[in-house]
C-alpha cells in the first residue's frame, strides 16, 4: 500500500468516507474558540489543568454537534470526527468513560457547508457555545450552593471566550485579487482555504477589547481577576485573608461535576480523580514497593494511617488506589494492605515533606520510623527503591502544520491543488495519531492531559520519560515497523490489526519538556514546558550540509533549590550522509543507564565543565572530543579491568556521538559545549532520580 500523502494518487486501502458534491454551492467555514494558553495554564492542581483543556475541547464539540445536526458529519473537513469519543456518545450511543475523560478535539474546526445555510449554521454554533457555557456556570453555582454575587462571577466568565469564525462562498470566478492564492493550479478550494486562514488571522488581530477594572484581592490561582468565591480545597488557616477563586478558575475547579452528571450521566457528586504530580513522580516507587516489600511492613503503615481518624481523612483517597490498580493491571483484593498503601497520598510518604512537618511530633516521628523501613526494601535486582520527587511535563507539537493543511508539503496537492478529500486525509492522520498516543500511555508510566491531533500534553514519570518522548515523536510520522519497533524508514503506515495512516515520514514534531519537583507551582512548570517547546522549534543544526530547523526536543530541569538547567537536541543527527543517529536511543539512554547503575561518577558533567572551559572557545571539535575521552576514562566506576575497558570503549562512542549531536548552527563555539554539558547534567540528574 502506498502512503496516500506521499505524492501518489490516492491509492489507499483505507476508505475515505468524506464525500462532497460540487463545490460551487458550498462555503468554506473556519470556527475557533480561545484563548487557549492563558486559560489552560492558570492551574494550581493537575485537575485544573485537565479541566481547562477539556472545557475548550467540549465547547468545540458543542459547536461541531450543531454542524452535524444542521448539515451532516461529512461537512466537517477538520478534525476527522469518526471515532471521536463525544461523537460516539451522542450519535452512536457508545459510551466509554475512560475515552470520554480524555480531551481529543482541538479548539478549531473547518467545514464545507451549503452556501445558503453557512452563515446561519456558524452563527448558531457560536450561540450554542455561549449557551452551553452559561449552562455550566448555572450548574456549578447551584450545585456548589455559591452565595457570592452571581452577576460578578458571570461577568468574569462572559469575558473569557474569544469566538471567531469566517465563511467564504465558492464562486465561478475567483477574480484577480482572490486568484493570486491559486498560484496557477486553478483550485478554488486551495485558494479559499488560504484566504480564509488569512482573513481569520486578520479578524483575531481586531479583538473586541473591553477594559475591565476590578477592585479586591486577586484570585490565588490565576492572579489576573478578583477572587469571588472562597476556595474550599485550601486549608484556611487565616480567616482574615482566605484564598479565593475568580469565576474562571471556579469554572475549571468544578467543571468535572458537570461533566460527570451531564456527559457521563452519573448521579454522583464525587469528583473525577485525576492524579496529582506527586503521584506521577512516585508511580514507579509505589509499584516497586507493592511488588517487593514484606506485607507486614506495608500493613504497619496502613494500620497507622487508619488508626488516626484525621490522618486517614487527609492522607487516604480510594481514587488514587483505583487509578494505580487500573494503570498497572494489579490483581489486589479490596482489603489487601497493598491496595490500601497505593491509596495513601504520595505527599504523606515523603519523609521530609511539608505534609508531615505539619503534624505533631509524636505522630510525625512514629510515622517517619515506619516509612524508614521502606528504605530497606530492595527490588528484584537487589537495588534500593528510590523515592523520586520529580516528574516531567511534556508538550508535543507537530511542525509546520499550516503547510500540511494548505497542501504545501503534500506532493499531490502541490501538483493538483488541495482537495477536501486530501484535507480529510490529513485530519484522519492526526486523529489516528491520538489513538497511538493513548496506546503509548497504556504501557508507560504517565497520564495524558490532552491529545488532539498534532498537540499533546502529558505528565510522565522519569523512569519512562525518554521512552515516551521517543515513541511520541516516532508515531507522529508513522516511523514504526510491523514489529512495533521505531524505524524512521517506515512508509508512514502503522500496521497492526488495523492499519492506520499518519502524515508520513516527511512529517516531524518538536517537544518541550520540563522536569520539576512536585512542590513547584504547577503554573511555573506549565510555563517552562511551553518555553521549551518554543525553544525546540528554534533549534537549528547543519545536517549533511543542509540547515534544518525544528524536529527537536528541549528539556529544562527546575530543581527545588531554584537551579535551572536547559538543553536542546535534534531527535536524529548525522555527520555522514544518510547515516543517522537516534539521539535518545544511541546516546542519551546508554549514558543514563551508566548513571543509574552507578558505573559513572555523579561528578562527571562537572568535571567535564571545569576541565574543558579553557578550550571551549577554540571551536576545535577534535581537541575537545580528545579531552572528553581522557576525562571520561577517569570517571568510570569499575574495579574489574576487563569490564572497565568495555565500559570505557562504550562511553567513548556514545559520548562523542552525543557531543556531535549537540551541534547548534548559530552562536559561539562554546554554545555547543554548553549544550553538551547541560544535557549531561540533566541525564545525570534523572539517573539519580533527583538526588
Amino acid at each position: 500500500m502506498n502512503h496516500p500523502l506521499s505524492g501518489n494518487k490516492l491509492k489507499c486501502s483505507i476508505e475515505i468516507n468524506h464525500k462532497h458534491g460540487g463545490l460551487t454551492n458550498k462555503s468554506i467555514g473556519i470556527f475557533t474558540i480561545g484563548p487557549v494558553q492563558s486559560f489552560i495554564s492558570s492551574a494550581k492542581k493537575t485537575k485544573d489543568f485537565w479541566a481547562g483543556s477539556y472545557l475548550l475541547s467540549y465547547l468545540t464539540w458543542t459547536a461541531l454537534k450543531v454542524v452535524i445536526e444542521e448539515s451532516n458529519k461529512n461537512s466537517i473537513v477538520f478534525p476527522a470526527i469518526d471515532g471521536q469519543p463525544l461523537y460516539k456518545l451522542f450519535f452512536e450511543n457508545k459510551k466509554s468513560e475512560e475515552e470520554l475523560k480524555l480531551p481529543t478535539l482541538p479548539n478549531r474546526f473547518m467545514v464545507l457547508l451549503d452556501k445558503d445555510k453557512s452563515l446561519d449554521i456558524l452563527k448558531k454554533c457560536e450561540n450554542e457555545v455561549n449557551n452551553e457555557l452559561n449552562n455550566i456556570i448555572d450548574f456549578i453555582i447551584k450545585e456548589e450552593n455559591i452565595k457570592s454575587d452571581k452577576s460578578e462571577i458571570i461577568k468574569q466568565i462572559d469575558k473569557l471566550l474569544e469566538i471567531y469564525w469566517i465563511s467564504i462562498p465558492f464562486e465561478q470566478d475567483l477574480g484577480s485579487e482572490i486568484g493570486r492564492y491559486c498560484e496557477g493550479d486553478n483550485s478554488q478550494y486551495s485558494a479559499l482555504t488560504s484566504l480564509s486562514e488569512e482573513l481569520l488571522g486578520s479578524r483575531k488581530n481586531l479583538r473586541n477589547f473591553e477594559q475591565q477594572i476590578e477592585k479586591g484581592h486577586k484570585c490565588h490561582i490565576c492572579g489576573e481577576r478578583v477572587g469571588r468565591v472562597e476556595d474550599e480545597y485550601i486549608d484556611k488557616k487565616s480567616k482574615n485573608n482566605p484564598k479565593k477563586l475568580c469565576g474562571v478558575c471556579l469554572l475549571k475547579r468544578h467543571f468535572d461535576k458537570y461533566f460527570t452528571k451531564k456527559v457521563l450521566e452519573k448521579e454522583t457528586k464525587k469528583e473525577i480523580y485525576y492524579p496529582s504530580v506527586v503521584e506521577v513522580a512516585i508511580m514507579d516507587y509505589k509499584k516497586k514497593i507493592v511488588e517487593n516489600a514484606n506485607e507486614n511492613t506495608i500493613k504497619k503503615i496502613v494500620e497507622f494511617v487508619n488508626g488516626d481518624r484525621e490522618l486517614r481523612k487527609e492522607a487516604y483517597d480510594k481514587g488514587i488506589a483505583n487509578w494505580f490498580i487500573k494503570k498497572f493491571s494489579l490483581n489486589l483484593d479490596n482489603e489487601s494492605p497493598q491496595r490500601e498503601f497505593l491509596g495513601i497520598d504520595g505527599g504523606y510518604l515523603d519523609i521530609n515533606g511539608d505534609k508531615l512537618k505539619d503534624k505533631d511530633d509524636s505522630l510525625k516521628y512514629e510515622f517517619v520510623d515506619l516509612l524508614n523501613e521502606l528504605k530497606k526494601v530492595k527490588d528484584k535486582n537487589g537495588n534500593s527503591i528510590k523515592f523520586n520527587k520529580y516528574y516531567a511535563l511534556i508538550y508535543l507539537d507537530g511542525d509546520s502544520m499550516g503547510k500540511w493543511v494548505s497542501g504545501e508539503l503534500i506532493e499531490d496537492a502541490k501538483k493538483n491543488g488541495m482537495s477536501p478529500e486530501m484535507h480529510y486525509l490529513v485530519s484522519k492522520s492526526l486523529t489516528n495519531y491520538t489513538k497511538h498516543v493513548k496506546k503509548i500511555f497504556e504501557k508507560r508510566k504517565g497520564v495524558i492531559v490532552y491529545a488532539g491531533g498534532d498537540d499533546v500534553a502529558a505528565f510522565v514519570n522519569l523512569e519512562d520519560l525518554f521512552d515516551v518522548m521517543r515513541e511520541l515523536r516516532a508515531h507522529f510520522s508513522g516511523s514504526v515497523n510491523e514489529k512495533g519497533e521505531i524505524d524512521y524508514e517506515n512508509d508512514g503506515i502503522i500496521r497492526g490489526k488495523e492499519d492506520t495512516i499518519t502524515l508520513g515520514k516527511n512529517a516531524s514534531a518538536s517537544m518541550g519538556v520540563c522536569i520539576a519537583h512536585y512542590k513547584k507551582p504547577l503554573r511555573l512548570v506549565i510555563k517552562k514546558a511551553k518555553e521549551m517547546e518554543a525553544l525546540s522549534k528554534k533549534h537549528k543544526a547543519t545536517i549533511n550540509g543542509k540547515e534544518k530547523e525544528k524536529d527537536a526536543f528541549a528539556i529544562a530541569v527546575l530543581k527545588n533549590s531554584g537551579e535551572i538547567r536547559t538543553a536542546s537536541l535534534k531527535w536524529r543527527y548525522s555527520i555522514e550522509s544518510d547515516n543517522y543517529i537516534d539521539t535518545i536511543e544511541s546516546c542519551v539512554k546508554p549514558i543514563l543507564k551508566m548513571f543509574e547503575d552507578e558505573k559513572l561518577s555523579r561528578g562527571y558533567a562537572y568535571a567535564l565543565k571545569e576541565e574543558l572551559s579553557l578550550i571551549s572557545n577554540t571551536g576545535n571539535d577534535e581537541l575537545i572530543k580528545s579531552e572528553i575521552k581522557r576525562i571520561s576514562k577517569r570517571k568510570i566506576i569499575e574495579n574489574d579491568k576487563s569490564e572497565r575497558k568495555k565500559h570505557i570503549a562504550e562511553l567513548n562512542t556514545v559520548i562523542t556521538n552525543l557531543y556531535d549531536s549537540c551541534n547548534m548552527d548559530e552562536g559561539a563555539p562554546s554554545e555547543k559545549l554548553d549544550n553538551f554539558i547541560s544535557i549531561l547534567e540533566i541525564v545525570s540528574f534523572i539517573g539519580r532520580r533527583g538526588d
